[in-house]
């Protein structure tokens, strides 16, 4: 049976939501956790001594080099950057950079390279945007990605900035996250359907009916994996009382459809691909018959594509004589990543690629 770490970040406010995370934690054997709580580098911290305090589970500091254990919850040492790599864990001197430390990105995005799909990160209680860009790591390898309900956490700053930017698969209460990883246990580890199942087809087959959204063109792995999580979300015994479930519930379908969508981007996020456009517009510069460019998104997410391509186009265009009109538009079949777009607001951390000209303007 695999085991599966499950990364924790919290910063302000954390202790109250680790300890009520705690008491509800599953001891399976499945789990092994690992919290990254923002403190002080010349901090003396008490953690372990307080938290073992509040559950059954073993917890002790983490060591540089050790593997993972099950039912074991470790502690990252408040002056080292932990991760995590061909199943062992590391810890690495800190930059003096000013940035939140343990970084809870750091180690994140470690876990999505190590663990691809079977990745777990859960951002609680704190201010600042600290993993905001691991949870988007997780999510991009169609792992799982939990957040703190705001209205829950002592400081909503972290939980905000991660549902904002569009990261979090599910949201929830400190008391409801224990219960959830028991549920979702089994999906790690379950057989998937065979691609060429058709109950695949009869399910993409029925969304389409209802809500005119074509899944057809997606990989097998990736339907696989969704619908594994929903026949268990539901408590249903397999795929066909899934379906059954599926016809009897349009709740269900929009759950199911909303949980394959995978609204993952980030800002100039393949830059070879920036560098040709880069190209082809400045070819387009001095083009007199181009007096009107025109540019569609399709599938823009949560907008960090627009926008790149937004400040790209402004920046090659702003050179031209005469000057040209630039229309951008963007479509999305996600409701709630699109409402994301609409508001362009992104965190600090999510403009981090950009230069500080760019910033500022």
């Amino acid at each position: 049976m695999e085991l599966v770490t499950v990364g924790i970040g919290a910063s302000a406010g954390g202790l109250e939501s680790i300890t009520a995370l705690l008491h509800h934690l599953p001891a399976t054997g499945r789990f092994c956790y690992v919290i990254l709580q923002h403190l002080s580098p010349s901090y003396r911290s008490m953690m372990v001594e307080i938290l073992q305090r509040e559950t059954s589970l073993q917890i002790r500091e983490m060591q540089d080099q050790e593997p993972p254990q099950p039912d074991t919850i470790l502690i990252v040492p408040a002056n080292k950057n932990a991760s995590f790599k061909e199943g062992k864990f590391a810890l690495d001197e800190m930059s003096q950079d000013g940035s939140p430390k343990p970084s809870i990105n750091y180690f994140f995005c470690s876990l999505a390279i190590e663990q691809k799909n079977k990745s777990i990160g859960i951002v609680l209680s704190g201010t600042g945007s600290d993993g905001t860009n691991g949870l988007r790591s997780i999510k991009d390898v169609e792992g799982v990605t939990i957040v703190q309900k705001p209205e829950t956490a002592k400081y909503d700053g972290m939980p905000r900035s991660a549902i904002e930017a569009g990261v979090a698969t599910h949201i929830l209460a400190p008391e409801s996250i224990g219960n959830f990883l028991n549920t979702i246990q089994s999906v790690i580890s379950i057989p998937t359907l065979s691609a060429s199942s058709p109950w695949l087809e009869k399910i993409t087959d029925y969304i389409h009916q209802k809500l005119q959204r074509d899944f057809s063109g997606y990989k097998a792995t990736t339907l696989n994996r969704r619908v594994q999580r929903r026949i268990h979300a539901t408590h249903c015994a397999d795929v066909a009382q899934y379906y059954d479930f599926l016809l009897s519930s349009p709740d269900e379908v929009e759950r199911l459809a909303q949980d394959i969508l995978i609204s993952v981007t980030a800002f100039f996020r393949d830059p070879e691909s920036y560098a040709v456009l880069d190209q082809l517009f400045r070819k387009k510069v001095s083009d007199p018959q181009d007096k009107e460019i025109r540019i569609w998104v399709a599938g823009c997410a949560t907008g960090e594509e627009v926008y790149s391509l937004a400040i790209l186009a402004h920046e090659v265009f702003i050179q031209a004589i005469p000057p040209k009109i630039i229309q951008i538009f963007a479509t999305d079949v996600d409701d709630e990543a699109l409402e994301v777009a609409r508001r362009g607001l992104y965190s600090a951390s999510a403009l981090q690629v950009l230069s500080d000209e760019q910033r500022e303007r």
